[in-house]
C-alpha cells in the first residue's frame, strides 16, 4: 500500500449526474423575496380580487319568496285548537301539496325543466306555517304563483273541515254571535267548573284558513360579503403565486442540473 492510504469522498463518479435537490423552504424564501417575484404575487393576487368581484357583480340576485297562513282553528274545552296541527300541515305540505303542485306545473311544460325548490316550516308553537321558495327575479312570476296554489289547496282542504264544523254548530247551537261581542263562557257561582259554551260561542271563536297580511313578500337575500371576496381574493393569488414561484425554482434548477450534465 501507498503511504497515504486515507480515502477521500469525492462527491458522485465522473459522468453520473448529481441528483436534483428539491428546493426546502429556504429557497422559496429566497426567490420569493426577490424583486420581480413580488410584483408578480401583488399582481395575481389583483387579478384573483378582480375576478372574484367581477363574478359577484355579474350573477343574479336571489330572492326570497314567502308566503305565511293561520291553520284555521276551533274553540275546544276554552282554548283555541287547529283544525290539524303546525305539525301535520307541513308534512302535508311536503309530502303531498306542494309536490301535487309541482307536477301539475311540469305537465303544462314543453320542455324538461328543472322543478322549483319550495319548502315548508312551522313557526314554533303558533298556528302559523310558512311556504318559501327561493330564486332569480326572473324566476319571480313563477314561484309566486307555484307558493300561491299551493297555499290554495291547503285552504281549499280546510274549508271543508270549517263547512263541516259550521254546520254541525249551526244545527245545535242555533245563530252566531258577532266575534267582537263572544266572551268566555262564564264559571258557575260559587264553583270552579266552567259551563259548556254555546253553539253561538263556538261558531263565534270558529276560524278560517287564511293568508296573512301582507301575502306573498319577496325578500332580498343578505349582502353580499365584500370582505369575504376581497380577502378570499388575495389568500387566493397569494397561494397560486406562491405555487408558481415553486414550480419555476424547481424546473429552473433541473434545467441548470441538465445543463451541467451535458456539458462535461
Amino acid at each position: 500500500m501507498s503511504g497515504d492510504s486515507r480515502l477521500t469522498s469525492s462527491g458522485p463518479a465522473d459522468g453520473a449526474p448529481a441528483p436534483v435537490r428539491e428546493p426546502d423552504l429556504v429557497d422559496l424564501a429566497v426567490a420569493v423575496t426577490r424583486r420581480r417575484t413580488l410584483a408578480g404575487i401583488v399582481g395575481l393576487a389583483t387579478v384573483a380580487v378582480v375576478c372574484l368581484v367581477a363574478w359577484r357583480l355579474g350573477a343574479e340576485e336571489v330572492r326570497i319568496y314567502r308566503l305565511s297562513l293561520q291553520i284555521g282553528s276551533q274553540l275546544v274545552a276554552g282554548r283555541s285548537q287547529p283544525f290539524e296541527s303546525p305539525v301535520t300541515v307541513v308534512t302535508k305540505l311536503r309530502d303531498h301539496i306542494i309536490p301535487t303542485v309541482l307536477e301539475r306545473w311540469r305537465a303544462g311544460l314543453t320542455d324538461d325543466a328543472r322543478l322549483p325548490s319550495l319548502s315548508a316550516r312551522a313557526n314554533g308553537e303558533s298556528e302559523v306555517v310558512t311556504l318559501e321558495a327561493r330564486g332569480t327575479v326572473a324566476d319571480g312570476v313563477e314561484l309566486a304563483a307555484l307558493i300561491n296554489a299551493s297555499a290554495q289547496m291547503l285552504v281549499d282542504e280546510h274549508a271543508l273541515i270549517f263547512i263541516a264544523i259550521e254546520g254541525a254548530l249551526r244545527s245545535t247551537g242555533g245563530p252566531p254571535l258577532n266575534p267582537s261581542d263572544a266572551q268566555a263562557a262564564p264559571a258557575d257561582p260559587g264553583t270552579d267548573r266552567v259551563t259548556a259554551p254555546s253553539g253561538a260561542l263556538l261558531l263565534a271563536n270558529l276560524r278560517r284558513t287564511r293568508v296573512l297580511e301582507p301575502g306573498l313578500q319577496v325578500l332580498r337575500t343578505e349582502g353580499t360579503d365584500w370582505g369575504f371576496t376581497v380577502t378570499f381574493g388575495v389568500v387566493l393569488g397569494i397561494a397560486m403565486a406562491l405555487f408558481i414561484v415553486l414550480a419555476v425554482e424547481f424546473v429552473g434548477r433541473v434545467r441548470a442540473r441538465g445543463r451541467g450534465t451535458a456539458g462535461r
